[in-house]
């Protein structure tokens, strides 16, 4: 059979949960969740729109799962995309290829609030002493703005701490390494080119919309306070001149 590449695929993965009641904190709360994937090869302007996007699962309530719950629900779309990576997908015909094409696909990056992307890669929570998914920073030092203090994780590392806390039965144990790593394993670690370091990101609506990444610059790194002192300098260059 003869056959071509037509190129590969790569898909966004995004997970969330919400309340099923509503927004309010004083009512009911039944968290379901969504596991969808978006094709990057569209054009930004058709990637969001419900015809473009593949809702690969609906996670039940009523409470958000745990960290083996999520890589229990994940493992379907993991299976089927070693798959798509390795051997690919043959159309047997297109309308590009009537003769036939071999499809590759990937997935990256993992887009989520903050809680579901430690929970999905495997890293710890923000509460955790090793709370950062980039670097070994810990919780005592999370006021550190110097960023030569700021150790960066290595991928081939924290796969094996994660490949150990796996292997690890005793739940004691687990927490220990977890404390120590700030690792645990995701199913998303089997596929062979997922870096967990690298290819997680905060979605758009909490880092920018609600002003997160915003209030991050404003409240701990004082950077409003360097504007407001540029201003003034600018304004007294000016006046000099």
């Amino acid at each position: 059979i003869f056959t071509q590449h037509s190129g590969n695929l790569v898909f966004s993965l995004y997970l969330d949960w919400f309340n099923a009641e509503g927004a309010s904190n004083l009512g009911k709360h039944n968290s379901l969740g969504a596991i969808t994937l978006v094709c990057l090869n569209l054009p930004p302007t058709q990637r969001y729109k419900v015809q473009n996007m593949f809702l690969f699962g609906i996670i039940p309530g009523p409470t958000e799962p745990s960290l083996e719950q999520v890589n229990h629900l994940l493992r379907p779309l993991v299976d089927e995309l070693k798959v798509f990576w390795n051997p690919g997908h043959f159309f047997p015909s297109t309308s590009a290829f009537p003769e036939g094409c071999m499809i590759r696909l990937a997935i990256f990056p993992l887009i989520a609030d903050l809680p579901a992307l430690r929970k999905t890669a495997g890293f710890g929570g923000h509460r955790a002493t090793l709370f950062c998914s980039f670097c070994m920073l810990k919780k005592n030092d999370i006021e550190e703005t110097d960023l030569s203090k700021f150790p960066p994780r290595d991928h081939t590392q924290h796969l094996a701490q994660a490949k150990k806390w796996l292997e690890t039965e005793n739940h004691t144990t687990r927490e220990s390494l977890m404390k120590e790593h700030g690792a645990r394993w995701s199913v998303l670690n089997e596929l062979p080119y997922w870096r967990p370091i690298e290819y997680c990101s905060i979605e758009l609506m909490h880092a920018l919309i609600l002003g997160n990444l915003k209030d991050h610059i404003l409240r701990f790194l004082s950077l409003a306070i360097v504007g407001n002192k540029l201003t003034d300098m600018k304004e007294k260059d000016s006046a000099w001149q």
